[in-house]
């Protein structure tokens, strides 16, 4: 029955993407995560890929035919997660089937957040420089670079854009609440910065793509074709919420709410140095910044750090998804595993969900399971405005 492909993190949106699709096109798909599925799986295989001796166990006898190695802590505090599934995990996978003659290929996820964000509405592509500000996209630039040192010969690298659906929200959900509550008055640039997004559908059928046609030792950006500038998503949340949007006239410079963020960030660099000033020290302590138990990865990069990327507020994030449509159409009469994969997308892979029209579907959502309130009270942005502090782990 078909090639076998293990997807790890396939408890997640993007990695039950990658495996619902590809039951569909006829791989047998075998899903992985540490976590139970939403939904039972014959072929699941619970697994904790940070443990060496957990993945010699499991997998010892699969022989999968590909890896989709899906598996990705997005917190950008969660260092130590990062560290264990972002680079022991990938180093246990690769040491596990690199020598199996069944396997074919190993696809490995990194971020499109490693390239940071532009001043410039310029997309960005694979060769651009890094800008690793934390250690969510320092540890993805890592995983890619070891996935390269240890198994070019069979590797693709895949580059997400910003992915979003119900459960996919970072940074995008937060805007979106903030929006619903008026907090978003005026906007960088009148609102004109670009944010590039892909649905996990979109992702999914780009990753089952590339593992039949791209090429080794090769990254891939995956992107939709339509970046969404920030207006566009506060104009959405404003007309589900009933609420007066933005007025494009009042806006901010983005040079400006840059110089306010760096401030704000070095101002909480410096707070571990105050931690032996009382009472100040003693409150700082108790909250958690600063205290005694600071890593050496803290440490190393100064101080606390905020759990968002700020550059996302005042910089373009769109990406050019060129490289995977030209290699999916000139490769086209390539296969790996399914000889029927020809018949797929015989003109180069192209993103089918537009954000326009999924973007108000999740905002729908999100009022209906009340996450998003429609004329919102003042109690309402208290209470989210203390949810949002207490989700930093301040207190």
């Amino acid at each position: 029955m078909g090639k076998k492909v293990l997807v790890t993190g396939a408890a997640g949106s993007y990695g039950s993407a990658v495996c619902e699709l590809g039951k569909q096109l006829g791989y047998r798909m075998i899903p992985t995560d540490i976590r139970d599925l939403p939904k039972h799986d014959p072929n699941f295989i619970q697994c904790d890929i940070s443990d060496k001796a957990d993945v010699q166990a499991k997998f010892k006898d699969l022989h999968p035919n590909a890896v989709i190695h899906c598996a990705g802590i997005i917190d950008v505090m969660a260092t130590e997660l990062h560290q264990k599934v972002h680079l022991d995990g990938t180093r246990h996978l690769i040491e596990q089937f690199k020598g199996d003659p069944e396997l074919a290929v190993f696809i490995t996820v990194s971020s499109g957040a490693i390239h940071g964000g532009k001043d410039d509405d310029i997309p960005t592509v694979e060769s651009d420089e890094r800008v690793l500000k934390d250690s969510y996209t320092r540890t993805k630039a890592e995983e890619y670079d070891l996935a390269m040192e240890l198994f070019k010969e069979k590797m693709i690298v895949i580059q997400p854009a910003l992915v979003y659906d119900e459960l996919n929200r970072y940074m995008f959900k937060e805007i979106a609440q903030m929006a619903s509550f008026g907090l978003l008055v005026l906007l960088p640039e009148h609102g004109n910065l670009k944010l590039g997004l892909v649905h996990p559908k979109d992702l999914a059928s780009g990753t089952l793509l590339l593992m039949e046609r791209g090429e080794f030792g090769e990254s891939y950006i995956i992107s939709d074709d339509y970046p969404l500038k920030m207006r566009d998503l506060v104009n959405m949340v404003a007309d589900k919420c009933e609420i007066n949007p933005y007025n494009p006239k009042r806006s901010v410079p983005a040079s400006r709410l840059k110089q306010i963020t760096e401030s704000v960030g070095r101002l909480l660099d410096n707070m571990p140095s105050l931690r032996g000033l009382e009472p100040l020290g003693s409150i700082m302590e108790e909250m958690g910044l600063g205290g005694e138990e600071e890593t050496e990865t803290e440490e190393e990069e100064g101080g606390m750090k905020l759990p968002i990327d700020t550059a996302y507020l005042y910089q373009h994030h769109s990406f050019s998804n060129a490289k995977i449509k030209e290699v999916t159409k000139r490769r086209a009469d390539t296969y790996r595993l399914l000889e029927s994969s020809k018949d797929f997308f015989q003109d180069g892979w192209k993103p089918e969900i537009n954000p326009f029209f999924e973007i108000p579907r999740l905002i729908d959502y999100w009022i209906e399971k009340g996450d998003i309130k429609k004329k919102a009270t003042f109690q309402d942005l208290m209470e989210f405005l203390i949810d949002y502090v207490m989700n930093m782990n301040l207190f």
